[in-house]
């Protein structure tokens, strides 16, 4: 989440100032936060089922040091895939391709950043030093805003009294 994300959670609270039960923008927030979670989820599942071997031959050394953290925010493609693919981002970026050591972060950084090491894992392709088909790990951009927006239409449209009923059942 970054600081627009911020400030929409803060209009949504102020345009709705007599919510009965939670403040609007709380349970804008919590519903906001269920997509990115089943999306974690579901990359946490495919890459123990199918990509455990990938996740052992990767060597963090720079940023996190464990790829194992890795697991729930993308998922293994080929470079010939990820430099096709737009609105993705590298997860995992080749430092030194035959050790297989690549250098391991949690987010991405501005779009002129992203195309320079889009650029710089092409150039490694074209000198041979990576293969079309060697993996890296990749994450989705997928802005929080769009998230804020579809959980501020449901908190709006769900009735209070269900909100509180789901909540005191959820207590007990």
């Amino acid at each position: 989440m970054g600081g627009a994300d911020f400030l929409a959670l803060l209009l949504i609270g102020l345009a709705h100032p007599k919510f009965k039960i939670f403040p609007i923008s709380l349970i804008t927030l919590i519903i906001s936060l269920i997509p990115p979670l089943v999306l974690m989820i579901y990359y946490a599942l495919m890459n123990l089922c199918l990509y455990r071997e990938f996740f052992k031959t990767i060597k963090c050394i720079e940023g996190i040091k464990s790829a194992k953290l890795l697991m729930i925010l993308g998922k293994p493609v080929n470079i010939a895939k990820y430099l096709r693919s737009k609105f993705v981002y590298p997860l995992t970026i080749p430092y030194d391709p035959l050790k297989k050591q690549f250098k391991c972060r949690l987010s991405f950084d501005d779009e002129p950043k992203e195309l320079k090491i889009k650029e710089q894992i092409k150039e490694l392709v074209l000198k041979g030093h990576l293969k079309p088909s060697d993996r890296i790990l990749i994450t989705p951009a997928l802005p929080h805003i769009s998230f804020i927006l579809l959980g501020y239409i449901v908190a709006v449209l769900i009735p209070q009294d269900l909100i509180l009923s789901i909540i005191s059942s959820l207590i007990k």
